[in-house]
């Protein structure tokens, strides 16, 4: 996944975010730079291999299998009120905030 107007990948790998200490979620690369740790899988919620609009979908990061998460944690210094996003391993429970709504988080 990119960014549309930095151009930089959506990017993890074996370091622990900030305010959790779940895998580290960043932004890396570039139009012409990017790794492994940029690769996600989409897991689509049901039956089928088409991602319909209505369906709620998972995105695991192929080199640590760890999931796209969110939550309300936000920094407090170095980005101030962002939220932080991380990984979090399929061992862990996942809850609503690792199934991620089409219309609501994804470009």
């Amino acid at each position: 996944m990119q960014h549309m107007r930095t151009r930089k990948w959506l990017h993890s790998h074996l370091h622990a975010s900030p305010i959790t200490g779940n895998l580290e979620v960043s932004c890396f690369g570039g139009d012409r730079e990017s790794d492994t740790g940029d690769y996600r899988r989409l897991e689509i919620e049901g039956n089928g291999k088409t991602w319909r609009q209505d369906q709620k979908i998972r995105l695991q990061h192929v080199d640590t299998g760890g999931y796209l998460h969110s939550h309300n944690k936000k920094y407090s210094r170095i980005a101030g009120g962002q939220q932080e996003d991380a990984g979090i391993s399929d061992s862990y429970p996942l809850t609503a905030d690792d199934v991620q709504e089409e219309e609501e988080n994804l470009c």
